[in-house]
């Protein structure tokens, strides 16, 4: 498929304007040039969302938030709808629409604006690629699609998204981990940053590794030992549990170091020597004097 070369390159600014006035209750239908589109008040029982879009869920609590600020304020900034045969489908703003529901309005202000296919799709994948708040792998089927489907080079997505090409790539390589990883990675919220090391390594590998992530809330430094030593053919173990429970029963800081593959060192540390008698009792039993 062709891609287009219009508008999206200067960002979604050149989609929604930015002067139009925020008072959504009067008549709004002309208030805008119609080169943006028309702006006007629509039903909410007439609007679809759009099959396309990247982004699969919505934080409940998020969209109570904003649902309740727009019962409060209203919609400060109008969704974006292409008309479909007597209805609407959602270009950008199905946080807003949803918000909406919730909120109870029957209209939403909406610029309207007919657009091609191919337009559509991508301005509703740059659109959401460009938000901060969207999940990893979200946003690595969207830079999968504008790649696929508009034949668009990584360094063009990277532009229109503000991203580097080394970021747009990385993030793609997260669409090659095991089905069961991404969808821990789903289910636990795991950062691109928690899972990019593990990109690359054999899936038992990945797979023995997650469940300390997941029960450990390993760092991504830990993380990258663990892969950088799996890369060598060894699995170090991360012993964070271990470490708390010890930290626990000797009610003193406890560091584990690995060094290899279950190697390593156990450091507790004191600062008088009545600290010191006390780990001594607890590890042999014995008082020393």
């Amino acid at each position: 498929m062709a891609k287009s070369k219009t508008g999206l390159g200067r960002g979604f600014e050149s989609l929604i304007p930015t002067d139009v006035e925020e008072d959504w209750d009067m008549d709004i239908s002309e208030a805008v040039p119609s080169d943006k589109g028309e702006l006007k008040n629509i039903p909410l029982g007439k609007i679809d969302s759009d099959p396309s879009q990247p982004r699969r869920e919505f934080d409940p609590d998020s969209l109570r938030s904003l649902a309740q600020s727009i019962s409060e304020h209203g919609v400060l900034q109008p969704i974006v709808l292409k008309p479909t045969s007597g209805r609407y489908q959602i270009i950008a703003g199905e946080r807003r629409f949803r918000a909406s529901l919730i909120a109870g309005r029957e209209t939403i202000p909406a610029l309207v604006r007919d657009v091609s296919e191919q337009n559509r799709l991508e301005l509703a994948l740059v659109e959401n690629v460009q938000r901060e708040d969207l999940a990893p792998l979200e946003k690595a089927r969207a830079y999968r699609k504008l790649k696929d489907e508009f034949n668009m080079s990584l360094e063009e997505i990277g532009r229109r998204v503000d991203k580097s090409f080394e970021s747009v790539k990385q993030t793609m390589r997260l669409l090659d981990l095991p089905d069961t990883a991404k969808d821990l990675m789903t289910k636990h919220r795991l950062t691109e940053g928690q899972m990019k090391p593990l990109i690359g390594l054999p899936d038992d590998i990945i797979l023995k590794v997650l469940p300390r992530i997941v029960d450990d809330k390993l760092t991504v430094a830990e993380i990258k030992k663990i892969a950088a030593a799996a890369r060598r053919g060894k699995l170090i173990q991360i012993y964070e549990r271990e470490k708390l429970a010890m930290t626990k029963a000797l009610n003193l800081p406890v560091n584990v170091r690995t060094t290899g593959a279950h190697k390593g060192t156990v450091s507790i540390q004191f600062t008088s020597e009545d600290q010191l008698r006390d780990i001594i009792k607890t590890i042999t039993g014995r008082d020393f004097e």
